[in-house]
């Protein structure tokens, strides 16, 4: 009988550690790769998402929050943006290209935590 065998963990341009050990385990095993939170909680969406925050808008949940926002974080979302736009493309599409251009990812999870989201 044939089995399904695949993993999921959080992946994106600020969270990348499963590059060093996981990725290559899964490609040498076969095993598949469905990563969730691609657009790191939307921070990967919008290159201004600093300034709307200090503005006083709540935009993550804590947990989100705990994970993504640091002065490293912001460096490379601007990055992104420059990237992205250089390339006629929006952070979004840039960020999802770059999950899904991944040898060893079978799919990318997208998904809102909120109706506000």
């Amino acid at each position: 009988m044939a089995r399904f065998d695949c993993i999921q963990s959080p992946y994106n341009l600020l969270t990348r550690d499963i590059e060093y050990e996981l990725l290559p385990l899964c490609a040498s095993e076969g095993v598949g790769v469905t990563v969730y939170n691609p657009l790191a909680a939307g921070m990967l969406t919008v290159s201004t998402i600093r300034q709307t925050a200090d503005s006083g808008v709540a935009l993550l949940e804590k947990g989100y929050h705990d994970r993504y926002w640091s002065d490293t974080n912001f460096k490379a979302i601007s990055a992104v943006a420059q990237i992205a736009g250089s390339n006629s493309r929006s952070m979004a599409q840039f960020a999802l290209a770059w999950i899904l251009n991944n040898p060893t990812i079978t799919s990318a999870i997208c998904s809102a935590t909120s109706e506000n989201s």
